[in-house]
């Protein structure tokens, strides 16, 4: 959205059974270089919603949190941790690293 506000998506399938999909708005607080002012990486954290499906949906609260370090315009390497619980269930704490491609739409 911009340097400070950030949604952070994701969605992962297991097999034919099995999908995980989940949306967080983000704080960011970006570090720049000193000369050039380019974001050099930006830690986050927020929170958003967790839509699992298996035999039935869940959803669940998310908490999520992680740094972001910008390639490019376009492409972003993260490494992002997630916390959530479903109903009757576990806090569930997940690890994700990866690539992200950025999109600006403001």
């Amino acid at each position: 959205m911009n340097d400070y506000l950030s949604i952070h998506g994701n969605t992962v399938v297991f097999g034919s059974a099995t999908a995980s999909s989940s949306i967080a708005l983000t704080l960011n607080f970006p570090v720049r270089d000193s000369n050039s002012q380019e974001i050099v990486v930006s830690p986050f954290f927020g929170g958003g919603i967790q839509f699992r499906k298996e035999e039935s949906t869940y959803i669940s609260t998310l908490a999520v949190g992680g740094v972001d370090i910008p390639i490019n315009k376009s492409l972003t390497v993260l490494s992002e941790y997630k916390q959530h619980s479903q109903i009757r269930e576990k806090l569930m704490l997940a690890k994700l690293r990866g690539l992200a491609i950025a999109f600006s739409f403001f």
